[in-house]
């Protein structure tokens, strides 16, 4: 294929579909890499922990098998509950549950305090070590310490947490997954790509005929530098895109016109976005950005209105409602008029 306009878009697409698998590919490599100490845990299952190493962890967050079952001599209630409560819009409460249990774990001399989803007080619990929340140290130890000051150096610098520990997986990996499918997926397409031939891009270009013609027929009339997100050439309107560009027909439009609109909350100097909605004879509508750039849009409606002078253009309310209400007489009417103005031609 010659260098041109077509080669050039190509190429885009072809570096895009490959950022995107590396964008991906750092993606799941970073999910891995921050969640593989806890996955590991979750994989490999809870492992019972003797006191005396228990009682030697200072910063559990360097421990790697945090995920533990604890065997103490007793479980005591703390009387401290976690409460979750929902309100309504207006403030008021709608509902009120206890979310957490708070108990302590006696061995020996030592005490380790335990949150759970219910109040178990069974001596032997499982759940992850993690650091203790200012908050819970101040309301929950601290209390507890102040009604029995003989225990202020008996709880160790951490606590288990005995709520649900498996939870993440449930995120973790299908987002892993995700990550990953899409990574292969990405990949796959930029190897198959590689060879222009299969590019979707050509496959639309040979909706208008021979793929190589219409391709270079397209590059013969627009440089391989043109900038823009939609441009009509040898009755053809392309859309590029991210990965690939739609190829629509002039011949299959019905009705066009420009759209202004103004983003919600800006004030009423605020520069107005634009844009082109096209409607095909199939019913299908396209909207072309045009990046704010209004004079672009007008000179596109008015290349479509040069190559397809028998498209409806601009937007009344009789037009929206004509084609809402009886598409097939609207198209059959622009049909009818195409048909008199390529009469003799």
């Amino acid at each position: 294929m010659n260098e041109g306009f077509i080669a050039a878009q190509i190429k885009r697409t072809n570096r895009n579909l490959l950022i995107t698998w590396v964008i991906l590919l750092g993606l799941a490599v970073g999910v891995l890499a921050l969640s593989a100490r806890y996955l590991t845990n979750v994989f490999s299952g809870p492992s019972v922990i003797d006191r005396a190493a228990l009682i030697k962890v200072s910063n559990p967050d360097a421990v790697a098998n945090y995920y533990v079952t604890v065997k103490a001599d007793r479980n005591v209630d703390s009387g401290f509950t976690q409460v979750t409560t929902t309100r309504s819009r207006s403030g008021s409460v709608t509902n009120t549950r206890t979310s957490g249990y708070y108990r302590v774990l006696l061995l020996g001399d030592k005490a380790l305090l335990v949150k759970m989803s219910t109040a178990m007080s069974g001596t032997t619990v499982t759940g992850a070590m993690a650091g203790i929340p200012s908050d819970i140290k101040r309301d929950i130890i601290d209390d507890i310490v102040k009604d029995v000051p003989d225990m202020k150096d008996s709880f160790l610098p951490y606590m288990l947490d005995a709520t649900d520990f498996n939870g993440g997986a449930l995120a973790i990996i299908p987002l892993l997954l995700i990550l990953t499918g899409l990574g292969v997926f990405a990949l796959l397409q930029w190897l198959r790509r590689r060879n222009s031939e299969n590019h979707p891009i050509m496959t639309a270009l040979g909706k208008f005929g021979p793929a190589e013609q219409v391709a270079n027929a397209v590059d013969a009339v627009l440089p391989a530098n043109t900038k823009g997100l939609a441009l009509p050439a040898l009755n053809l309107i392309l859309f590029p895109g991210v990965y690939g560009m739609k190829v629509n027909g002039m011949a299959d439009l019905a009705w066009a016109y420009r759209v202004n609109t103004r983003p919600r909350g800006a004030s009423a100097t605020a520069k107005s976005i634009v844009s082109v909605n096209l409607f095909g004879r199939n019913g299908k509508v396209d909207a072309a950005p045009f990046a704010y750039d209004e004079a672009r849009a007008t000179a596109f409606l008015q290349q479509i209105n040069q190559n397809a002078p028998w498209v409806v253009m601009g937007y009344t309310a009789e037009i929206e409602k004509s084609w809402k209400t009886n598409r097939a007489a609207f198209i059959k009417s622009v049909d009818d008029r195409r048909a008199q103005m390529t009469a003799g031609r």
